[in-house]
């Protein structure tokens, strides 16, 4: 477990306040502003998705912002932490080794699926 504490506050228990921070790190890369992330397309779906022009926006380092945001992620869970936003739910699939398939596309963007048909 971390234990943080932000400049000039004590830290009051074991883990202290890794919570806050992370929920702070996390609210910051998901505003869909920097470019990363879009909402879903599709009325079933709400949550956020990777964008898929980020890397002109990053131009090329996206992967390492989606990279620490993984391990972001996978300490908020680890830990317990409440994350603070939605994913689309084909993110969570890929986050547990489950298998996505082309009725995760359509969920994700309908019309690239119709595309693909």
């Amino acid at each position: 477990m971390w234990g943080l504490g932000f400049c000039g506050e004590k830290v009051p228990k074991l883990g202290g306040n890794t919570g806050e921070w992370l929920q702070l790190i996390m609210k910051k890369i998901s505003e869909q502003s920097n470019g990363m992330w879009r909402t879903s397309k599709s009325s079933t779906n709400t949550g956020l998705q990777i964008n898929p022009w980020s890397g002109s926006t990053f131009q090329n380092d996206d992967n390492k912002y989606f990279h620490f945001m993984g391990r972001m992620i996978g300490r908020a869970l680890l830990d317990g932490h409440v994350i603070p936003f939605h994913l689309s739910p084909y993110i969570f699939k890929y986050i547990t080794g489950c298998p996505i398939t082309l009725l995760d596309l359509k969920e994700a963007d309908e019309a690239i699926y119709r595309k693909m048909e």
